[in-house]
């Protein structure tokens, strides 16, 4: 799995043309083989590999991880830009993504009734539906206004919702789904894709961020050093910004910015100032 995501975020670093992301990839193809072959063989196997063998648990659980991939690639991508992209402190920022945990704690909370109400293939797949609803939301915002904060507080809640819903439903369904003596090992695989799916959400969705907000940046006239931190990442390019200061850092703050929003959403936006803030990572 390391050998996995660190070929997933070095092919995003480095392109297609490095060799060292598909050695990496190899490298994790070949070991996950050898390691699903063993544990078929194992009498009492770290995975239960035969568990998948059961179209409902291999549902639940791809149900469980792509939820999660969402989820997880969101709130690393959305943080970076309420920081970066509109200038609030990690503290704001950690409060303006409270619309998801708390619209999820909610769902989770429902989805027990609906699932007595409804057949669960509907419940699961309505909320998989209201989970790329929102993911989709701050394209038709883009549709009618500037992207701002109320834009992604609408995602984030739809997003919390759908995944609360999809999630809940898909961890009864893969608990169900498996024999009673091997109950312990499907809880330990439901665990296993919620932890899988945010790792790999922040490996794929956000190496293909960065690799957008790199293709986005302007010719920078900076020296070699300083270039290659803005390049590296948005934090990179404010902290860069940070220390050059004056009109110099304000300028390569607001390319910096407009480059990562161009980044994670999927049209053109207009260049907008950053909130001015005082705090130890923004300028």
């Amino acid at each position: 799995m390391l050998a996995l995501a660190g070929g997933i975020k070095q092919l995003g670093k480095s392109g297609v043309g490095d060799p060292l992301p598909w050695a990496l990839l190899l490298i994790a193809v070949v070991a996950l083989t050898v390691f699903v072959r063993r544990q078929l063989r194992l009498d009492n196997p770290l995975l239960q590999v035969r568990l998948f063998a059961k179209p409902a648990f291999s549902v639940a659980a791809t149900a469980i991880f792509l939820p999660m991939v969402g989820m997880g690639a969101i709130l690393f991508l959305v943080t970076q830009w309420f920081q970066y992209g509109e200038g609030y402190t990690p503290l704001e920022a950690g409060v303006r993504l409270l619309p998801a945990p708390l619209a999820l704690i909610a769902a989770s909370m429902v989805a027990p009734s609906l699932m007595q109400r409804f057949a669960i293939r509907h419940v699961l797949g309505a909320g998989l539906v209201v989970l790329a609803a929102g993911m989709a939301l701050p394209w038709a915002f883009q549709q009618f206004a500037e992207l701002g904060y109320p834009a992604f507080a609408a995602a984030l809640t739809v997003i919390g919702l759908g995944a609360g819903t999809a999630t809940t439903v898909a961890s009864v369904t893969l608990v169900s789904a498996a024999p009673a003596a091997e109950v312990s090992s499907a809880a330990a695989i439901e665990e296993t894709c919620y932890e899988l799916g945010s790792a790999m959400g922040v490996a794929v969705l956000g190496s293909t961020a960065a690799a957008l907000y790199r293709s986005n940046l302007p010719a920078l006239d900076l020296d070699g050093p300083a270039a290659a931190a803005v390049r590296d990442s948005v934090g990179e390019a404010a902290h860069t910004a940070e220390r050059l200061g004056g009109a110099v850092g304000r300028a390569l703050l607001e390319s910096a910015s407009h480059a990562y929003t161009l980044a994670i959403t999927p049209l053109p936006c207009r260049p907008r100032a950053v909130r001015q803030v005082n705090h130890h990572r923004n300028c």
